[in-house]
């Protein structure tokens, strides 16, 4: 909460949790009022540049949808640009990959669109609703990895294997 304590614009909204990431997403979505919307997980950082490297990119490239490079960061400190950023992106391959991911900025339309995530994916609600938005919206890979995704090698992810499946 430290960035709230310093920026008026931002707010911190609580809710309990209930197993469902795209709803939740949906409820902090609710509650803005930008003309663009970005979720980052709780357990995951930014990098302290990232939103303003975003917004430049949105001026020099009019699309509605804005994602970037990650590093997966692991248990002990290691560090890699995730594989997955290095094939381009198309509304095709989104069908059978995941190429969008992490650090995703939207325009707010896009997410109204959808009526926001689909409330029956408990695990790949963001695969699912980008597999969508993918079909009428524009995309613009920004190739900085500004997205910290932390994981833990010594800890079995379930999470990990039940949103493989749901995929």
């Amino acid at each position: 909460h430290l960035m709230c304590d310093r920026d008026p614009r931002c707010r911190v909204i609580e809710s309990a949790h209930i197993g469902l990431n795209g709803s939740v997403k949906d409820v902090g979505a609710s509650h803005g009022t930008s003309p663009y919307l970005t979720f980052v997980d709780s357990d995951d950082t930014i990098a302290i540049n990232a939103l303003d490297e975003v917004m430049k990119a949105f001026q020099e490239h009019p699309v509605d949808i804005i994602y970037t490079d990650q590093i997966v960061v692991d248990g002990k400190g290691g560090k890699k640009v995730a594989a997955n950023f290095k094939i381009p992106y198309s509304a095709e391959k989104m069908l059978s990959m995941r190429l969008i991911k992490q650090l995703t900025v939207m325009k707010r339309e896009v997410h109204q669109r959808l009526s926001g995530h689909d409330p029956t994916f408990t695990y790949a609600a963001d695969y699912d609703f980008f597999v969508k938005a993918s079909e009428f919206a524009s995309v613009y890979h920004l190739e900085k990895p500004l997205y910290f995704y932390f994981v833990d090698p010594d800890h079995d992810q379930i999470s990990v294997k039940n949103k493989e499946a749901q995929t």
